[in-house]
């Protein structure tokens, strides 16, 4: 059906008028929902790899390392996604953490995401979640246990404790 719709003309990227109810774009939307296949034609076909819709503020590889969809992420990667693309404090590497997917946050660094820049708010991001072997790899790369979260004023272990991952 996708291909289809595609050879019929269908939009791939979001302008004012397309914008969906979710905010998402047709890549972002293939991406989260671990369509390989939809995401490879939609790319061939010319969608907008790091685009970012408004309201989400999450582009397609952000979307996919969140979801846990390594397959994804690694064609976005090859085809020339920004790996540090972000959105305040957000970004690949923080979507991987908050999803707890270990796998994809190390391709990430393989591919040369900055820890330095984004393992903080990772730490803080994998301790809200409750993901403890992320909260131990990132410890174990260096990233500082007791910083403050700028504008919340919580460390990592406060905000586990107010999650109630006391684990």
């Amino acid at each position: 059906v996708c291909k289809f719709l595609i050879d019929r003309g269908a939009k791939l990227y979001e302008e004012d008028e397309y914008r969906s109810f979710y905010a998402f774009s047709v890549l972002t939307s293939a991406a989260g929902m671990g369509h390989v296949g939809v995401c490879n034609l939609l790319i061939d076909r010319g969608a907008k790899i790091d685009l970012v819709v408004d309201s989400s503020r999450n582009t397609a590889l952000m979307i996919a390392s969140e979801n846990g969809h390594i397959d994804i992420c690694k064609l976005l990667i090859d085809c020339g996604a920004k790996i540090d693309l972000v959105d305040k404090e957000l970004s690949a590497l923080t979507s991987a953490a908050e999803g707890g997917h270990i796998n994809i946050f190390e391709l990430l660094l393989d591919c040369g995401a900055d820890i330095l820049k984004y393992g903080n708010e990772a730490l803080y991001i994998a301790a809200f979640r409750g993901h403890i072997n992320m909260c131990k790899l990132l410890i174990d790369l260096g990233v500082e246990i007791d910083l403050l979260r700028s504008g919340y004023g919580l460390t990592p272990l406060m905000r586990a404790i107010l999650m109630d991952h006391i684990d």
